[in-house]
């Protein structure tokens, strides 16, 4: 028998052209695009402002001024557009502190599901980088510090009152943190995808080690994500020169994935940092954008993906996912979902933010030369999967 299709209310706050690229907005805008696509009436709910979205492959995006729901404000302009829209389901996005402020219950009368795409960290997690770095890194907010702090008892508290019983994160690590605190209620795991470029086998990477100025006796460490501090850029580039003491034919590319408004400062900074440590030689910078194939050719062309996270906004990070699906060995750090999310395929994982270590995890990967790293089956998948085991889950409910 064929399950209906059902009306679907996406509330994300912050989409925009800039970020729409990147977690989390990447991993619900995926997901409400394969709905739109399988036949599910879907709408994405969002703030206005001048970069706001009024759609994306199909999908309608209706500006509010604002998405959130307190409970001891009414949101008028949201309650009209949902009793407008008439959802059969709505899936609101939050985090750790929206357990302390926000407020469904006005929309119990149908099926509610609350997705959380946030790391949860513990305090001394958090502040491992220092509270000094943390302030100054724009992509960590002040939620994400606020919500390490917070009392577990309060939000289990809250938890039981603001009127979701379902909830959906993208890993297992994530998954078992956030049942710690809404305990009764289920939480479901559904992976994110990755793009069709990534598993097809038959991309070619020749030639691209030569026009980076690299030859076949090299072994080609690859970072590519954004250049931020906290991404784990800085301490790769340190741990590089500490490794090539003992193995010089090490070298690091390193792709400036520039996200949001981060530009000059970040790769001015880790200029320096390459000449301070006489890695001028050793190290080949490529900026700028890059067509998915292009990027995927330069990945297959590496011997090493490193990832050596500090700390994460998001959960879940597209690269690491990338670098699985392209069948490279990983290198990233012991915290969050990332030793998860690398045991997919091969794993070389070193302490956050300690370039000793991830020196070691690097010398650990050129020993073994381990090549190719075919992934465990069924866990990167493309993002028509993602969207039909969404449709699955939305029409069980």
């Amino acid at each position: 028998m064929t399950k209906s299709k059902r009306s679907v209310c996406f509330v994300l706050p912050g989409l925009n052209r800039l970020n729409f690229g990147i977690q989390p907005w990447r991993y619900v805008t995926e997901a409400a695009a394969q709905l739109y696509r399988a036949g599910h009436r879907v709408t994405v709910l969002s703030e206005s402002g001048p970069r706001a979205l009024t759609g994306f492959n199909g999908v309608p995006v209706r500006p509010l001024r604002s998405v959130g729901q307190t409970f001891w404000q009414r949101n008028a302009p949201l309650h009209q557009t949902i009793d407008i829209l008439k959802p059969d389901v709505l899936v609101w996005c939050l985090g750790l502190t929206s357990f302390l402020h926000q407020d469904y219950r006005a929309w119990a009368n149908r099926p509610q599901v609350g997705f959380f795409p946030s790391p949860i960290y513990a305090p001394r997690e958090i502040l491992r980088p220092g509270l000094g770095r943390l302030i100054a890194n724009r992509s960590l907010s002040g939620a994400h510090l606020l919500g390490a702090f917070l009392p577990r008892w309060l939000l289990r508290a809250r938890a039981a009152r603001i009127g979701l019983r379902v909830y959906v994160t993208q890993t297992e690590m994530t998954r078992w943190a956030l049942y710690s605190l809404v305990e009764k209620f289920p939480v479901r795991v559904i992976l994110p995808g990755v793009d069709a470029v990534w598993l097809d086998a038959n991309v070619h990477s020749n030639g691209v080690r030569a026009h980076l100025g690299l030859d076949a006796n090299d072994f080609v460490v690859l970072y590519f994500d954004s250049p931020a501090p906290l991404r784990g850029l800085p301490v790769l580039v340190d741990a590089l020169a500490r490794a090539r003491q003992q193995a010089p034919n090490l070298k690091l590319v390193a792709l400036n994935r520039r996200y949001l408004e981060e530009t000059r400062p970040a790769s001015q900074s880790l200029e320096s940092l390459v000449a301070q440590k006489g890695l001028v030689d050793a190290v080949r910078f490529v900026d700028g954008v890059l067509e998915p194939e292009a990027l995927s050719a330069i990945v297959r062309a590496s011997d090493l993906a490193a990832l050596p996270y500090e700390l994460l906004a998001s959960d879940a990070p597209q690269a690491l996912l990338e670098a699985v699906a392209a069948r490279k060995p990983v290198l990233t750090s012991r915290l969050g979902c990332l030793p998860e999310l690398a045991s997919y395929g091969r794993a070389f994982l070193a302490e956050p933010g300690d370039p000793e270590s991830v020196a070691g995890a690097l010398l650990e990967a050129w020993r073994q030369a381990p090549g190719e790293a075919v992934p465990r089956p069924g866990v990167v998948r493309n993002w028509e999967t993602v969207g039909a085991e969404w449709s699955d889950f939305l029409q069980s409910l």
